[in-house]
């Protein structure tokens, strides 16, 4: 068992919300072996994962997981799923709205933690700052009217039940010589004993971050089911 490392998780949090910003049928479970175990992973409801035998696919998710080489072990990557037919389709040159499952990774191995989950989300929160929704408003929206965000920025945690912590992010990049603001919302669980995130990313827009955390509650009640 390993230490909780909360700095590390936050920059990996960072890092796999700006891999994917560079980078421009669910509802079945996939049993995926971790360590001695298998988990049982799911996308959320209305994403579709990505495929390994679709080239186009498969380089998105051979690069980011190369990008998360040492910090965490992508599970599945998923696209709401009518972007992800337009994408396919060639209709749309990219999407806006995805996510990702990953386990932490410390030495190159699965990160566990042996305590109960309820003690795993408390030990968690004393390490992150919290901020309201009306106050994660505020800050996008005053972004989206021209304040520059560098980079990647862990905005607080704006959520907790009884299956994980959830924490805000946003993040600013540039496409096709546009700055674009994306919003995210991460959580932080146990599934089985692996201290596992799972990452949920959106056009910052009023409200966005709110329509984040409602979508992650529901996905996280599914996981935390699958995998006690």
């Amino acid at each position: 068992m390993h230490k909780l490392q909360p700095p590390a998780l936050l920059r990996f949090l960072i890092l796999t919300l700006a891999t994917f910003l560079f980078l421009v049928s669910g509802g079945y479970a996939e049993e995926i072996q971790v360590g001695s175990k298998t988990l049982s992973i799911v996308p959320p409801e209305g994403y579709c994962v990505l495929d390994h035998n679709n080239p186009a696919d498969a380089l998105v998710m051979d690069t980011v997981q190369k990008a998360q080489a040492g910090h965490g072990l992508v599970l599945m990557h998923f696209v709401l799923c009518t972007e992800l037919d337009d994408w396919h389709a060639g209709r749309a040159p990219g999407y806006s709205h995805y996510g990702n499952t990953s386990v932490q990774l410390q030495d190159g191995t699965p990160h566990t933690f042996r305590i109960s989950l309820p003690e795993f989300i408390a030990e968690m929160q004393k390490h992150m700052p919290e901020i309201d929704m009306a106050e994660i408003e505020r800050e996008v929206n005053g972004k989206v009217e021209g304040i520059e965000l560098s980079g990647s920025q862990v905005l607080g945690v704006i959520g907790k039940d009884s299956n994980a912590l959830y924490v805000g992010l946003a993040s600013a990049v540039e496409v096709e010589g546009q700055q674009t603001l994306l919003a995210g919302v991460t959580s932080f669980t146990l599934l089985g004993s692996f201290i596992a995130n799972t990452n949920l990313t959106a056009p910052a827009e009023p409200g966005a971050h709110e329509r984040l955390l409602v979508a992650q509650k529901a996905y996280l009640a599914e996981l935390v089911r699958l995998n006690p």
